[in-house]
C-alpha cells in the first residue's frame, strides 16, 4: 500500500472514530499578534488506531500571513504541495517510509471551515522532548538523510537540516518540515516526482472532521 492510500485509510479511520464520540479531538486557539509569517503547532489529542496498531498522537499546524491566518484555499494549496512531498519522499524512498509523518491532512469543521494541517505529533502530547536539527549547535552531520538529494538533487545540508526532527531520549530521527525541499527543483521535476493533481482531486479523503467548538 502506498503512502496515500495508508493516509487516507488512517484519515478515515480517525474520522469514524470522532463521529462516533469514542475520540474528541482538542487544541488551544492560538492568539497571533506578529505581523509576519509563521507557523504554530498544538497538540490535539490521540487516537486508538485499529489499523496502526497503536496510538496514534496528533497535532494541528495553523499557518499565519502578515498576522492574518489562512484561508479554506490557502489551506488546501499547502496541503497539495506539502502532502505531494511527504508522499513523494516516503514511496520513493523506502528507507525513509518510516520516518516522515504517519499521518498528513487537513482539519476542518463539519460545516466545512479549514482549521488547519493535520500532522503526527511527533512529542506524543508533550510528553517528549521533540529537536529541530537546524536549531543545534555545532554540525550534525551523523543524522543527516542524504538520499534525500537523490531523490531532490542540489540540496545542500542547511536545507536537509531544516526537514529534521530528534525525538526522543534515543534521539529518533523523524521528517517534519518540507518547506525547504522544493527551492532548488523546477516546475516540470516537482511535476514529475510529486502527485500534486492526484492529492488536489482527493482533499476530501485527506480531511478529518470535528465539532467547531473543541478546536
Amino acid at each position: 500500500m502506498g503512502y496515500l492510500e495508508r493516509n487516507a485509510t488512517i484519515i478515515s479511520e480517525i474520522n469514524a472514530k470522532t463521529a462516533s464520540g469514542e475520540v474528541i479531538l482538542r487544541g488551544p486557539k492560538a492568539e497571533v499578534t506578529a505581523r509576519g509569517n509563521m507557523a504554530i503547532f498544538s497538540p490535539i489529542g490521540h487516537v486508538p488506531s485499529d489499523v496502526l496498531g497503536s496510538d496514534l498522537h496528533l497535532g494541528v499546524k495553523r499557518y499565519h500571513r502578515r498576522g492574518s491566518e489562512f484561508g479554506n484555499d490557502q489551506y488546501r494549496d499547502a496541503l497539495v504541495s506539502d502532502l505531494a512531498r511527504v508522499s513523494g519522499i516516503a514511496d520513493k524512498i523506502p528507507s525513509l517510509t518510516r520516518e516522515v509523518p504517519v499521518v498528513f491532512g487537513l482539519i476542518a469543521t463539519r460545516d466545512g471551515s479549514v482549521v488547519g494541517i493535520l500532522v503526527e505529533d511527533f512529542s506524543r502530547g508533550g510528553s517528549v522532548n521533540v529537536t529541530s536539527v537546524s536549531e543545534m549547535s555545532g554540525r550534525q552531520l551523523g543524522v543527516i538523510p542524504y538520499e534525500l538529494r537523490e531523490l531532490i538533487p542540489g540540496l545542500d545540508e542547511e536545507d536537509l537540516a531544516n526537514a529534521i526532527f530528534l525525538v526522543g531520549d534515543e534521539q529518533e530521527r523523524r521528517l517534519g518540515d518540507f518547506n525547504q525541499l522544493l527551492y532548488r527543483m523546477s516546475n516540470r521535476q516537482r511535476r514529475e516526482i510529486f502527485p500534486n493533481e492526484e492529492i488536489r482531486e482527493r482533499v476530501e479523503e485527506f480531511t478529518v472532521f470535528v465539532a467547531g467548538e473543541s478546536i
